[in-house]
């Protein structure tokens, strides 16, 4: 397999974060340049249009925090962040074609179960979708991080 470019959406969290490094470790073992992607869902609200922010202030809000997310990142040369408006899920897969990705690295909140179906997954949604191999990364707590599996799911010992 040859990876030339990784796309790495993200939504400025911990598991943005951890996924980016992943992706600056595997865009050094292959030569590959990096497509940082935040994209910018549109808000519904109750409240009159007239008190919401105009969209393009919102666009100028997201631009800055994606220029601080990579800002002190070492990202390969060719390396660019973007940003898009619209549906999560969608875009990320619209950026997959436009920038002929070849693999997509992205951070997972792990929700389970209900928590889920509620709140629905953009990770779960390209995984299932997407044209190119995706791989997703969990944030660690810096207290589990590294430990066997086992090790993060056993319950702590009680003092009885």
């Amino acid at each position: 397999m040859r990876i030339e470019t990784i796309l790495v959406p993200t939504d400025f969290g911990l598991a943005a974060s951890v996924a980016l490094e992943h992706a600056v470790a595997l865009a050094k073992a292959f030569g590959a340049r990096i497509v940082v992607l935040h994209v910018e869902k549109a808000v519904l609200t109750p409240y009159p249009i007239a008190l919401m922010p105009p969209p393009e202030t919102l666009a100028e809000a997201a631009r800055a925090e994606l220029e601080r997310f990579v800002r002190d990142r070492e990202l390969p040369l060719g390396s660019v962040a973007r940003l898009r408006l619209g549906e999560p899920a969608a875009e990320i897969l619209e950026e997959v074609k436009a920038s002929n990705a070849d693999i997509v690295v992205m951070g997972t909140h792990g929700h389970r179960g209900i928590e889920r179906f509620l709140l629905g997954s953009v990770a779960e949604k390209i995984v299932r979708t997407s044209p190119v191999p995706v791989l997703t990364v969990r944030a660690e707590t810096s207290a589990s991080a590294g430990a066997p599996e086992r090790e993060r799911q056993a319950p702590a010992p009680s003092a009885r």
